[in-house]
């Protein structure tokens, strides 16, 4: 089973939601390609605890669905020696809704500024891909990304 967790940036914490398992990988039709889409619009911590919800019940009916809160630190810096420690998951889905830009190294030392109303997807730490609020999710199969593409350049 492929996991995940969703993580908040909001104000001065890092909020993270319990580990879902299974199918968390952003494939369209995933359950992580379904998190991202609740994630888009989450700006406060309000409607990520209602999104993380809301996936549960829809999706995987765990009984606890408590958020934990960690001061937010200056910038998230994946490592091989630290990851499972702090991650555990295979995909960290990241929300900022800090309203500017926030600093994220992977663990082969890329380093990301995602910017805020914006989601990042880390798989085992190595950057996977990145979806803002104003534009469509790209993790769409190949011929499928296309045809949305298209329709949307029409539009």
């Amino acid at each position: 089973m492929t996991r995940g967790i969703a993580v908040l940036l909001h104000n001065d914490n890092l909020v993270r939601s319990l580990e879902f398992n299974g199918h968390m990988y952003c494939d369209y039709d995933s359950n992580g390609y379904q998190l991202i889409e609740l994630l888009k619009g989450v700006n406060d911590l309000k409607s990520f605890d209602f999104a993380i919800k809301s996936f549960n019940d829809e999706f995987f009916g765990y009984s606890d669905v408590s958020l934990y809160r960690s001061p937010l630190p200056t910038s998230i810096c994946f490592d091989n020696r630290s990851y499972i420690g702090k991650w555990f998951s295979d995909y960290v889905f990241i929300r900022n809704a800090l309203g500017r830009p926030f600093m994220i190294s992977d663990i082969n030392g890329d380093s990301l500024s995602l910017p805020s109303k914006s989601t990042a997807v880390y798989y085992f730490g190595s950057f996977y891909t990145l979806i803002n609020d104003w534009e469509p999710c790209f993790c769409l199969p190949n011929k499928l990304k296309q045809n949305l593409n298209n329709n949307y350049a029409t539009v």
